[in-house]
């Protein structure tokens, strides 16, 4: 299998995994923030494979997805627009035979109304860079 075709994978690995996993946190988010954004990276890096995982996996991929998001909120008076731009991120671990370890997941963001911060947020969703124990 090319490394084309494994960054393809990991992608929808990443995307597949992320949606059925954390499904409830994103269901206010409509769609969920990734979503192959034109800016989308996707970068093999195998020098920050993890010692354990050398010869069990063939790459290391780091994936990055920015998102924004808005929508006008109907009140009383004056409309108000709403905004929520960020960065989804992920590190995973994938073969030839399709199989993965996702080292690494998280999101940042920030929330404007009319252009005024309302809310920001960090969140690593995975961090599993230790060797997995078998059993």
């Amino acid at each position: 299998m090319s490394e084309d075709k494994l960054i393809l994978a990991g992608h929808l690995v990443l995307e597949h995994e992320l949606d059925v996993q954390y499904r409830d946190y994103f269901r206010s988010w409509e769609p969920p923030p990734w979503g192959g954004a034109p800016d989308l990276q996707q970068v093999v890096d195998n020098d920050r494979m993890p010692t354990w995982a050398i010869g069990l996996y063939d790459i290391c991929l780091y994936w990055e997805d920015t998102f924004h998001t808005e929508k006008e909120i109907r009140m009383q008076g004056n409309d108000r627009l709403w905004q929520r731009d960020g960065v989804a991120s992920a590190w995973i671990l994938m073969n030839k035979d399709l199989e993965f370890h996702i080292l690494e997941a998280s999101m940042r963001w920030i929330e404007l109304e009319d252009g005024i911060e309302v809310e920001s947020d960090s969140r690593v969703l995975i961090d599993a860079w230790q060797q997995p124990t078998e059993h």
